[in-house]
């Protein structure tokens, strides 16, 4: 039997899709956090790197630009090209334009490098390292946003009419060129901009650091007016960030609503002070499917906007409980209060024979993390206590949660570094299965804490360990299990254990512990901890 209940069609699904915005506006502003963090931390290394050059360079008069010009002495060139050297080599390993690498390794060829060219490599560095990770972790947010969009929209409209059937899963290749298609009217996509805020304040700090050798003048006023600069940049790194989070959204929404042969679609936007007059007057406007164009009928229709698009349907109703059709032509009930978790769970990360979603490239039941108790009082409680502070203790909570949640059902892990005296996020780095290549920012010894999540359940890795006693700026590392468990390792008043015959015997005796233990991990590192003095919790 079919039971039909009218409702107010437009009510609900507008109610259902910001809050999807909502959502989504939420996960972009963890990554614009992470994004301001490395602009803070790129311009004060600039500012000491820039007073720690005038000092070294400066006469009673400042630095002249003729002095500035000065070739650097056989000494300064064998610490230069040093620098370069490693430079090259951080420059290989993340996401910088080849032609920087280039123009590194024509520096290190050189025999002739002034003072000026010296510092102006320098301060490059940290910017095209910086812009390099930024283009990384927006590439990756939006593929994340994407995805995540498109399902839950699908989730939304069959649970909206308590029915499911077979849709496509996400086409990676097809994705790779939605990001990489430029959609605004100027013709670049999020790469060209990042880049072209990139060369600006590349050519705005050159700029300065020429002014001050020109004037004569102490850096102080330099500082300042770059301060300014990377404000302005980090700004519209933001901007950047929300505009393109809203773009991706409404293509995924776009995508949804033609795989479940939506007809028409409406604005909706979010009615407040802060509503622009665009998304004033197209509020409650309806299109057909075929006009949908983000950025001209679809949102965004502005930097920063919170307009979404919701399916619209000429018949104003819902359909309750009933039984649907056998497998064979396609159709499965899906019940108004099954939530998003348990409806991924049954028809995308489930291949078998209800799987509304059929794709290879499934999540794997093995790495499923228990959200219902991720998101527990309980399991926030486990977290009070675990630093000296209370601010520490939820920064520590929330990027856990957000580690385990990021990779629900899946091997992957994103590893997490914080400042262990302010919770300040560092970086987020998203790693292939059960970790993967880590840079540890440079840093004071014991100022930073790594928080991470564990797919397996387990407790430590071996190369956890390693992680932690090779990189004397850790002092603490955290895992978050994907059933809920937490582990906590700190090294700081033990023995750390850094040189390579010793990390070799360490090796050797986790894999001796492991063998007395049965392959029991959480043992083996109890062990460890005991012989070497270091403080490991389970919570």
């Amino acid at each position: 039997m079919i039971v039909v209940v009218a409702m107010d069609n437009n009510e609900y699904w507008g109610k259902r899709f910001l809050q999807l915005e909502e959502s989504s506006h939420q996960d972009a502003t963890i990554l614009l956090e992470l994004i301001n963090n490395q602009y803070y931390k790129v311009q004060k290394e600039l500012e000491l790197n820039l007073r720690a050059w005038y000092q070294r360079f400066a006469d009673n008069n400042g630095v002249s630009l003729s002095a500035a010009k000065q070739i650097l002495n056989s000494s300064q060139l064998r610490e230069f090209k040093w620098d370069i050297n490693e430079y090259i080599k951080t420059a290989k390993a993340n996401t910088v334009s080849g032609q920087w690498v280039k123009e590194l390794e024509n520096a290190s060829a050189q025999y002739h490098i002034s003072r000026f060219e010296a510092i102006q490599i320098q301060m490059q560095q940290s910017l095209e390292l910086m812009f390099g990770n930024q283009l990384d972790h927006i590439d990756s947010f939006m593929r994340q946003s994407y995805t995540q969009n498109y399902y839950q929209t699908i989730f939304e409209i069959q649970r909206g009419f308590n029915i499911g059937w077979n849709v496509s899963a996400i086409d990676t290749n097809k994705l790779s060129k939605i990001i990489i298609k430029p959609w605004a009217v100027d013709g670049l996509n999020f790469s060209d901009r990042i880049w072209n805020n990139k060369s600006k304040l590349v050519n705005e700090l050159h700029t300065e650091l020429t002014r001050m050798c020109i004037t004569g003048e102490a850096p102080d006023r330099a500082i300042k007016e770059i301060a300014k600069k990377f404000n302005t940049s980090r700004n519209n790194s933001g901007r950047l960030v929300m505009t393109e989070s809203a773009y991706f959204s409404s293509v995924s929404q776009k995508d949804a609503f033609a795989e479940l042969e939506v007809q028409q679609y409406r604005i909706v936007a979010t009615l407040d002070s802060k509503t622009s007059d665009i998304c004033q007057r197209l509020d409650g406007m309806v299109f057909d499917m075929e006009d949908y164009e983000p950025g001209d009928t679809a949102p965004p229709f502005h930097v920063n906007c919170r307009t979404v698009t919701v399916p619209h349907f000429e018949d104003e109703f819902s359909i309750g409980e009933r039984f649907t059709r056998n497998e064979d032509e396609q159709t499965y009930y899906v019940p108004s209060n099954l939530n998003y978790k348990e409806w991924k769970e049954k028809y995308v990360d489930n291949n078998g024979k209800n799987a509304i979603i059929k794709s290879s490239d499934v999540h794997n039941k093995k790495y499923k993390a228990n959200l219902d108790y991720i998101n527990s009082k309980e399991y926030k409680s486990k977290f009070s206590g675990i630093s000296d502070s209370k601010r520490i203790d939820n920064a520590i909570h929330k990027y856990s949660k957000f580690a385990v949640e990021s990779n629900d059902g899946l091997a992957t892990e994103n590893i997490i570094i914080l400042n262990s005296k302010t919770g300040k996020l560092i970086s987020n780095t998203k790693t292939g299965d059960f970790g993967g290549k880590l840079v540890i920012p440079k840093a004071d010894a014991d100022s930073l804490m790594l928080v991470h999540n564990h797919p397996n359940n387990t407790s430590f890795s071996i190369e956890d360990i390693i992680t932690l006693n090779s990189a004397p700026e850790i002092k603490t590392i955290i895992a978050a299990a994907h059933d809920g468990k937490v582990y906590k390792l700190s090294i700081s008043d033990g023995m750390r254990v850094s040189a390579d015959a010793e990390i070799k015997l360490l090796i050797n005796k986790w894999g001796y512990y492991l063998k007395q233990t049965n392959k029991d991990v959480d043992k083996s590192v109890k062990i460890l901890a005991l012989m070497n003095n270091w403080k490991y919790e389970v919570m």
